[in-house]
C-alpha cells in the first residue's frame, strides 16, 4: 500500500470517527436539554402549585380575620344593647327592700339586701335570659 493510500485510509477513519464522537455529542446535548426543560417544567409547576396554595391559605386568613371583627363589633353591640336593657330594669324596679332568704338545715335566715347588689347578682341570668330573646340561635 502507497503512503498516499495510508494517508487516505487514516483521513477517511479519522471523519468516520469524527463524525461518530460529532453525533455522539449532539445526542448527550439533545438529552441534557430535554432533562433540564423536563427538570425546568416540573419545577414551575411546583412553585405554582406552591404559590396558589400560599394564596388560597392567605385568602382563608383574611376571611377568617374579616368574620372575626364582624364578630367581635355585633358582640360589642349587643353588650351595648344587653347594658341599656339592664338599665332601663334598673329603673323600672321601685323596690325599696330586697329580702334574701338562705335555707340552712337547722334554720332559715332572711337578709336585706342592697337594690344595686341585688341587681348585679341578677344581672348574668338577666342578661342570659335576655340574649335568648333577641337573638335565638
Amino acid at each position: 500500500m502507497a503512503l498516499e493510500d495510508i494517508l487516505k485510509k487514516i483521513e477517511e477513519d479519522f471523519c468516520q470517527k469524527k463524525e461518530i464522537i460529532l453525533k455522539e455529542a449532539e445526542a448527550k446535548k439533545e438529552a441534557i436539554i430535554k432533562e433540564a426543560e423536563e427538570k425546568a417544567e416540573a419545577l414551575s409547576k411546583d412553585i405554582i402549585l406552591k404559590a396558589t396554595e400560599e394564596a388560597r391559605l392567605e385568602a382563608e386568613r383574611q376571611l377568617i380575620r374579616e368574620k372575626l371583627e364582624i364578630q367581635k363589633e355585633l358582640l360589642f353591640f349587643k353588650r351595648k344593647i344587653l347594658e341599656e336593657v339592664f338599665k332601663k330594669a334598673k329603673e323600672a324596679i321601685s323596690l325599696k327592700t330586697i329580702k334574701k332568704k338562705i335555707i340552712m338545715p337547722d334554720k332559715e335566715i332572711e337578709e336585706n339586701l342592697d337594690k344595686e347588689k341585688f341587681l348585679e347578682e341578677i344581672k348574668p341570668k338577666l342578661e342570659i335570659s335576655v340574649s335568648k330573646i333577641l337573638w335565638p340561635e
